[in-house]
């Protein structure tokens, strides 16, 4: 992915200028993550909006590749003012990945930089554990956490703490709640023994200091004892502990990839377990089990989470974000 680079300019002017005379401030953007073509209804926070107001990416593309092709970048439209400090626009990504600035004018005034690389496109990869680089991952592990790789299986875990006391932050893959975006996990067993959690945290989770309920830190993790799993733990907090039935067992056997699966939305979250084609993540192979999640967790910022636990023989494949 990279950032496309930008040359502001204003886009005519208006008949009514903004009469309080205080510059429109943007906050955050959610929705504004999709993939390429992509067309998604974004929300803009953010304050001194006014109902003559006007949305744009505040860009053009000099490089001649893409004027010469006709690709299409970023379009906002069909913007419409709830009130001041809220908007509602719809976003069409063109065939560019990249980030891109998102400037709010009321007559005359701007929103400046506060909107800057809040459009982000990218199509949604797999992050292969087997082979992507430890140091691109941006793990932060508790004290006592050995991580290994396996070429064929993914990442496996020594925890010489007790066995929900270390856990694993991918730090460098995080991505707003407000988004709603997907987020799928895969993992595979190698003998079905021990125990193993693996889900959502929320980025301020400090894994050098879970405290005396670990278990609850995270936004949502399955729990996987003995190659079978029917719960589910976290809240968010050590001070909101939060446990879910999945509606049944789901039993896991040696040697098969599976994949855990959130589908958010902005009311509920639909959680799936199937098997999966090993050499196509996308494919399922058998369906498991299905349910709604109904963690109380309100983290802003979430990434995956994995608490090692005592089972050196599962390991993580592969996550995808979106």
């Amino acid at each position: 992915m990279r950032t496309i680079r930008t040359q502001r300019f204003v886009r005519g002017t208006q008949n009514k200028e903004n009469t309080n005379g205080l510059a429109p401030f943007v906050s955050e953007v959610c929705g504004a993550r999709m993939p390429v073509k992509g067309i998604r209804r974004v929300q803009i926070k953010g304050y001194h909006f006014t109902p003559n107001v006007n949305v744009d990416t505040g860009s053009e593309i000099d490089s001649s590749e893409f004027k010469s092709a006709g690709n299409l970048v970023v379009v906002i439209s069909q913007v419409k003012f709830i009130n001041p400090t809220l908007l509602e626009a719809v976003i069409f990504a063109g065939d560019t990945e990249g980030r891109f600035d998102l400037i709010v004018r009321n007559g005359n005034l701007n929103s400046g930089d506060t909107g800057n690389e809040t459009i982000v496109v990218i199509n949604p990869v797999w992050v292969d554990l087997r082979t992507t680089s430890v140091i691109d991952l941006g793990l932060e592990i508790s004290p006592g956490v050995i991580i290994n790789r396996n070429l064929e299986k993914g990442l496996w875990g020594i925890n010489r703490s007790s066995d929900f006391n270390s856990a694993v932050k991918f730090r460098a893959f995080p991505w707003k709640r407000c988004d709603d975006l997907s987020f799928s996990i895969v993992f595979t067993l190698s003998e079905i023994e021990g125990i193993s959690l693996f889900g959502i945290g929320g980025i301020g989770i400090e894994v050098g200091n879970l405290g005396s309920e670990p278990l609850f830190e995270a936004e949502s993790h399955l729990f996987v004892i003995n190659g079978t799993a029917n719960q589910m733990y976290g809240g968010g907090s050590r001070y909101r502990r939060w446990t879910q039935d999945i509606g049944g067992t789901a039993s896991f056997e040696v040697s098969k990839f599976y994949k855990l699966n959130y589908n958010f939305s902005s009311t509920r979250t639909l959680m799936t377990i199937s098997e999966v084609d090993p050499l196509n993540f996308d494919r399922s192979v058998l369906f498991l089990r299905q349910w709604f999640l109904d963690s109380p967790s309100d983290n802003e910022v979430l990434l995956p989470y994995w608490t090692v636990g005592s089972n050196q023989n599962f390991f993580l494949t592969a996550f995808k974000i979106g």
